[in-house]
């Protein structure tokens, strides 16, 4: 019985890991204390293009914020488009990251890069269907990418046709995936009854 269940849970992993697109996800607020300090550059965790910003510029860019509930961005923000240094670059390598997604529009493009797609995968309002793309600058939404198996993504490219992509408050520490709790549940509970089994 234990072999059985074991097998059941490789298996499992194993399809879970042969995902290839990073999958997009919309989450509630997260911790300040994961956030990454932005800075200018071609390092990991680094930006080039676009500009990093204390403050909102009016009729530019604004600095990501929820009205209710409250979430504030910590530190500065990245703005890319028109007016802001064009498309922006967050270099990283990583299997998660998260952002606040302040004041989303429909111009706005987000294109992820792996390293086993350097061409990237784009990301438009079209796959957020639970968030409003009108550009209210009371309004912003944490989103993640996740990739598995060995893709691991190595760019997030801001892109914007009109005003701005504005973003802030990013982090590459990933909270379990409820897919993965599910899972380690299932295997400790195979434990459970294999043990009863035997006993």
């Amino acid at each position: 019985m234990f072999k059985k269940v074991l097998a059941a849970a490789i298996l499992t992993s194993c399809a879970l890991g042969a995902q290839a697109t990073p999958i997009a996800s919309v989450l509630a607020n997260q911790s300040s204390a994961t956030f990454l300090t932005l800075a200018s550059g071609t390092g990991i965790g680094q930006v080039s293009g676009g500009a990093l910003l204390s403050a909102s510029v009016n009729g530019v860019a604004a600095k990501p914020f929820n009205s209710s509930p409250t979430i504030t961005t910590v530190g500065n923000f990245l703005a890319a488009g028109p007016g802001n240094g064009g498309d922006a670059d967050l270099h990283i390598s990583t299997q998660f990251v998260s952002f606040l997604w302040g004041s989303p529009d429909t111009y706005n493009t987000l294109v992820v890069k792996t390293n086993t797609n350097t061409s990237g995968y784009s990301y438009t309002s079209a796959n957020f269907p639970t968030i409003v793309f009108n550009g209210n600058q009371n309004f912003a939404s944490y989103i993640a990418f996740t990739t598995s198996g060995a893709e691991t993504m190595t760019d997030l490219i801001f892109k914007s046709t009109s005003n701005a992509f504005e973003a802030s408050n990013f982090s590459t520490t990933a909270v379990p995936a409820p897919a993965s709790i599910a899972l380690l549940g299932l295997g400790l509970i195979g434990l459970g009854a294999a043990r009863r089994k035997q006993a």
